[in-house]
């Protein structure tokens, strides 16, 4: 378990927010996401949503519900919009538990965000430093959804949503729960002689192979459903700290002055 962390948030200006020490979850950072909108239509983004600790985040998430309504206001002439309309909510309003005792901001991107490590050097996923469950420093990028400034309008409404744009490592912590895979030491005894039969198996017939060779072409052809359900890969077993999974959408905490 990592220490806990001091947030901070500081205003790099063009618009661009540096949020400090908030932990990833759902982090789909080095390959894009794909969702489906209720139109049928598919959307590839990056995206994850970070998690900052009431118990150390307060006055960040005070700073973020304030850009918002300031946004609004600007935006909009009322700095009044609904809790599910803002990227900044409370966790404890989410089925995840993993978020309870958390604010959320969930953040999205068509581009790759720039991501480095704590000497702000490239980071690749082999180097499995940026994960669902590890602490980085995220600069975020706030925007009015169909606002004033926008030229083009959507048919989705009005809504403060947030970018991101770089992404850098801090420190690293348990996974967080999802597709995370068990450790194979933990779940598995290591084998020995005994445990082998000292008859092998008898060959199968060079005819019958071909004939699983077809079953398991035909079985790969289908859908997948299983691969196609999990909307992430999981960690090795060599860093089975780290995991991602799916993010949620909930509401706002009141508390904050939203």
């Amino acid at each position: 378990m990592a220490k806990k962390k001091v947030g901070d948030i500081v205003d790099k200006g063009n618009g661009r927010y540096l949020l400090k020490n908030v932990r990833l979850s759902y982090a789909f950072l080095f390959e894009p996401d794909e969702q489906e909108d209720d139109n049928g239509n598919k959307k590839k983004s990056y995206r994850v949503t970070l998690l900052l600790p009431k118990t150390t985040h307060k006055s960040v998430a005070q700073k973020l519900a304030r850009i918002i309504s300031d946004l609004c206001e600007a935006e909009y002439g009322n700095p009044k919009l609904s809790a599910d309309r803002k990227f900044l909510r409370d966790g404890d309003e989410s089925d995840v538990e993993d978020h309870h005792g958390h604010w959320t901001v969930t953040v999205r991107e068509s581009r790759k965000p720039i991501l480095v490590d704590r000497d702000r050097q490239p980071t690749t996923e082999e180097d499995e430093l940026l994960y669902s469950g590890s602490w980085a420093n995220v600069v975020i990028r706030p925007w009015a959804q169909n606002g004033k400034s926008m030229k083009k309008k959507n048919k989705y409404g009005k809504r403060i949503n947030a970018g991101f744009d770089v992404v850098q490592f801090v420190d690293h912590d348990d996974n967080l729960s999802g597709n995370s895979r068990p450790d194979v030491d933990e779940v598995l005894d290591e084998l020995d002689d005994d445990d082998f039969d000292d008859d092998p198996a008898p060959k199968k017939s060079s005819k019958a192979s071909k004939g699983r060779s077809r079953d398991d072409d035909d079985d790969d052809d289908g859908d997948g459903d299983d691969d196609d359900d999990r909307p992430q890969r999981s960690r090795s077993s060599k860093s089975s700290k780290k995991s991602r999974h799916r993010d949620d959408d909930d509401d706002d905490d009141d508390d904050i002055g939203f």
